[in-house]
């Protein structure tokens, strides 16, 4: 614990470690629920941290002391699995995440223009994910991420800045909520994108279309970014490979037709 921020190292690799902030849910004596900020499998240190913040600061790296300085996730986009296939929901539960979705996305291209969040886009995206809560078929895992997201989306109301950091947070668990719930219109054509240069490891986000807008950095660097996954579950087929004449090799027959 550092002043209001919360910060742990994590192992990268053998022996090395990166100091990263994270966001905690509710505390006992001895366990925390980290809300934000790990992925399940990561290794963090539980003793020797001072010891390893000291050897940070001789290389110029964060300190415990500046949590603030700290990136709250891990470099590179987002990597997130699943032993299970999408449930596509239909009737009230499938429409109620699609109408959050369509809200998310409506933030996001506000967020592109250099515009703050819509009150009404949020509300909907809320009133979105807790509908989809309601539904007793969903499995915990995708519970948990729901709820983290409905969490980052009340802290979207702000000045835009505080509005990127929580929307940051907001697409992490939407992009990992896809891999447990979707509907008839998230079913395909959601696009998976990141951006390496927003500070603190990168910014991952959504986009119903393939039209790169990046909503960390608006018009100041609108098309950085990477896509990285089209998370459609059923992909259209695609043309490469097909060569600059699709009809190539097929067999080419005269009819003769008469009046």
């Amino acid at each position: 614990m550092a002043g209001s921020s919360s910060v742990v190292y994590v192992e990268v690799e053998p022996g090395r470690f990166e100091v990263r902030r994270i966001t905690l849910g509710a505390l006992t004596d001895r366990e925390a629920i980290v809300a934000e900020g790990l992925e399940a499998g990561e290794w963090v240190a539980t003793n020797g941290n001072f010891l390893l913040d000291s050897q940070s600061q001789l290389v110029g790296n964060p300190s415990l002391l500046d949590a603030r300085r700290a990136p709250q996730f891990p470099a590179g986009p987002l990597k997130v699995t699943s032993e299970t296939e999408p449930v596509v929901f239909d009737a009230e539960t499938g429409a109620a995440f699609d109408k959050a979705c369509a809200a998310y996305f409506q933030i996001q291209t506000s967020l592109a223009k250099d515009m703050t969040a819509s009150p009404i886009a949020v509300n909907t995206l809320i009133d979105g994910l807790v509908e989809v809560l309601a539904d007793s078929e969903l499995s915990d895992a995708a519970q948990r991420e729901l709820q983290s997201a409905r969490r980052s989306a009340e802290r979207l109301i702000g000045e835009i800045e505080d509005t990127r950091i929580a929307f940051r947070s907001l697409s992490h668990s939407m992009i990992k909520s896809f891999r447990y719930v979707r509907g008839a219109e998230t079913e395909n054509g959601v696009q998976h994108f990141y951006c390496p240069m927003v500070p603190g490891g990168g910014g991952d986000w959504l986009q119903a279309d393939t039209d790169l807008r990046n909503p960390y950095w608006g018009a100041e660097m609108l098309t950085c970014g990477e896509l990285v996954e089209d998370l459609s579950l059923s992909p259209e087929i695609s043309d490469e490979g097909l060569g600059d004449d699709p009809f190539e090799g097929l067999e080419v027959q005269s009819l003769d037709f008469e009046n």
